[in-house]
């Protein structure tokens, strides 16, 4: 069975879980994923892909039939979810700006 991820009070992964995660990653690629790690358990989370109970972190069922979907579904599905968030994260917004602008720019034509 999986372990759980130890969370913090305030839901955020702990230190020993991010660097549990990121441990089979190359060393020089470890500080970008510990960077982006909070930012993806709250992604999950609000998919319904992972849950908390009592600070501990695990996958769903609904992670399991994810998982088993083709990649190129749950790439579209991440996608979709990633877009439509209420808060985007921060480097997804001049993404979005520069989609909308190029819409217009055809639009106009």
């Amino acid at each position: 069975t999986r372990q759980p991820l130890s969370l913090r009070q305030d839901g955020r992964l702990t230190t020993p879980s991010v660097q549990r995660l990121s441990s089979s990653l190359p060393a020089a690629d470890r500080p970008a994923f510990h960077a982006a790690a909070q930012w993806v358990w709250s992604f999950l989370l609000q998919l319904g892909l992972t849950t908390v109970t009592q600070q501990e972190g695990r996958s769903t069922p609904a992670a399991e039939r994810f998982l088993a979907l083709p990649a190129t579904r749950r790439m579209e599905q991440l996608q979709t979810a990633w877009i439509a968030q209420p808060q985007p994260d921060a480097w997804l917004t001049p993404l979005l700006v520069l989609a909308a602008g190029r819409k217009l720019r055809q639009a106009a034509r």
